[in-house]
């Protein structure tokens, strides 16, 4: 990084096929990342509120695992797709906007503790294939995702404790036309005052 010099960032990732129609997969990796803050964080930008840079800021860092399942089952001819994630990634120097200090300011820093998001995600995929044109899609996500510093916690902002969604897709293949229809549920989160 032209800033900040070689930065290691291994990976592994395992997959381990359990039948024809099963795999199991396993990722471990580490992140390393440079917050543009005026290209990610809108509200930075669209408020009446003055941007503050507390300090120099630190690029974040992440350590990350998750776990998958996948297995296609066969009803009749159509295909019945199951997929479970687990996941955990802890950051550091996780860059956050304190949208509660004045509300006249966005105020930037280095959080001198540690982030988490963790949770578990399920999802269930029936596309019958080209005896019906229509593929649907239910899934959820159950979420936990804090911060820590100096002994005190809170919900990181933005941050669901669930969210749900369905989805059906339609194709015409004559017309090289596919359409989705989306339905999302959003569950309770932390927003700034």
């Amino acid at each position: 990084h032209g800033a900040h010099g070689l930065i290691l960032s291994p990976r592994a990732n395992l997959k381990l096929d359990l039948g024809p129609a099963s795999a199991l997969r396993a990722n471990l990796a580490t992140g390393f990342r440079v917050v543009n803050l005026f290209t990610e964080d809108h509200a930075a930008l669209t408020g009446a509120r003055t941007v503050v840079i507390a300090e120099a800021l630190e690029p974040e860092r992440s350590v990350t695992g998750t776990v998958s399942a996948t297995h296609t089952a066969a009803v009749g001819d159509y295909a019945l797709t199951f997929d479970l994630d687990a996941f955990y990634t802890r950051f550091s120097n996780k860059i956050l906007p304190d949208y509660d200090i004045d509300p006249n300011l966005i105020v930037y820093s280095n959080l001198h503790g540690r982030a988490v998001t963790r949770g578990v995600s399920a999802a269930v995929t029936f596309a019958p294939g080209e005896a019906f044109p229509l593929s649907f899609k239910l899934g959820g996500t159950v979420m936990d995702a804090f911060e820590e510093e100096e002994g005190s916690r809170s919900d990181l902002l933005f941050a669901p404790t669930f969210k749900g969604e369905a989805t059906v897709s339609g194709e015409i293949a004559s017309a090289r036309l596919t359409m989705d229809w989306t339905a999302r549920l959003v569950g309770p989160m932390a927003l700034p005052s």
